[in-house]
């Protein structure tokens, strides 16, 4: 072997375990970052998201389930610029957690059978 095949298999040696970590942990941290930027625009627009749920189960009793949804994905998709997925995949999360916290109480919501205080 050449000093210079020597030179770079020693230099691979000592480099090897020291730049596999520090490039693993980029991607990772790239990656948390990534997410955390994501869950941060999430809740920030679940608040409008949830709204929009509210006043269609409110406002528009008559309507079926459906007809709220595209109600609701449209005045959505005028206020948050989002592609069509992905704002589908948040209105349903919210709506998910909307109905946990209000569990019984929601198809009471949007009917006309509301008991009156």
């Amino acid at each position: 072997m050449t000093q210079t095949q020597t030179f770079i298999i020693s230099l691979l040696a000592v480099l090897l375990p020291v730049v596999i970590p520090a490039a693993v942990n980029l991607i990772f941290v790239a990656q948390k970052t990534k997410l955390e930027k994501a869950k941060l625009y999430t809740e920030q627009h679940k608040e409008l998201i949830a709204d929009l749920i509210k006043t269609a189960q409110q406002a528009y009793k008559d309507w079926n389930g459906q007809e709220k949804y595209q109600w609701v994905v449209m005045k959505a998709a005028q206020k948050l610029h989002l592609p069509e997925s992905e704002l589908k995949t948040l209105i349903e999360s919210t709506l998910a957690d909307l109905k946990n916290s209000f569990k019984d109480n929601w198809d009471k919501l949007g009917s006309d059978n509301n008991p009156k205080p």
